[in-house]
């Protein structure tokens, strides 16, 4: 017994150490000393969705340059297949919305109801999930559909990412989810360099799509509601 706790503790021991590296290296463009450290970590963990989605990263960035990006997406869809993650939504208000049912359990969240629905003119609450890995799909789809110029399927996925949907209208000072951006979840994981990507690229996106006003009112906002420690390393 004592011999497979020692066994248990040291392969999450080496684990850890792994992911480590391999986000470092990533991180760092050292693709080749990434993509040793990620095999590595297929062969501990070969069937974890979010190892699994790192490597696909990996090689769409290190192995093929950035081209072949169906078979990218295609291996996105995939996953969040598998983990009954949707990567698409449709209006609450309607019979067919996307309803998560992972069987992990930060997965899974109960589709919202009319009465738990928040009525903010133009946009309706989320219901795809917070967890780290349903965010880093929805965010390496939506930083897909960025490059494709296909700006409002973007968007689409990254306000999800932060807890709402936009189905109307545009953000501004009036707009009751603005008057109370608590609403709006700035971290959405509990990675926060992750939570920092969705929120850059979502400004981003507003600007592709001509809304430099949002831009400038969220922006008046965020410091309020992040943490100063936080909001110093997003500013480094």
């Amino acid at each position: 017994m004592d011999q497979c706790k020692t066994d248990s503790s040291r392969s999450c021991s080496e684990e850890t150490t792994l992911s480590t590296e391999a986000a470092f290296y990533f991180s760092s463009k050292q693709y080749e000393k990434c993509d040793v450290a990620t095999k590595q970590l297929l062969d501990l963990k070969a069937n974890d969705p979010k190892v699994i989605m790192n490597k696909a990263l990996l090689d769409f960035v290190h192995k093929h340059g950035y081209t072949h990006i169906d078979e990218y997406v295609a291996e996105l869809k995939r996953i969040a297949s598998i983990e009954k993650i949707p990567l698409s939504f449709s209006d609450p208000t309607s019979g067919d919305e996307a309803e998560p049912s992972g069987n992990l359990t930060d997965l899974s969240d109960s589709p919202l109801t009319e009465s738990t629905q928040v009525p903010t003119p133009g946009l309706c609450k989320s219901t795809l999930p917070q967890s780290v890995l349903g965010i880093g799909l929805q965010y390496n789809y939506a930083l897909v559909l960025f490059y494709q110029r296909k700006y409002t399927q973007s968007e689409h996925l990254l306000t999800n990412c932060l807890g709402f949907s936009r189905k109307t209208g545009i953000l501004c000072p009036e707009t009751p989810c603005l008057q109370t951006i608590s609403g709006i979840e700035l971290t959405p994981s509990t990675d926060v360099t992750l939570s920092r990507r969705v929120v850059l690229l979502w400004l981003e996106v507003l600007l592709r799509l001509q809304h430099p006003e949002e831009v400038y009112n969220l922006c008046g906002r965020f410091p309020i509601h992040l943490p100063l420690d936080r909001a110093i390393r997003s500013s480094g």
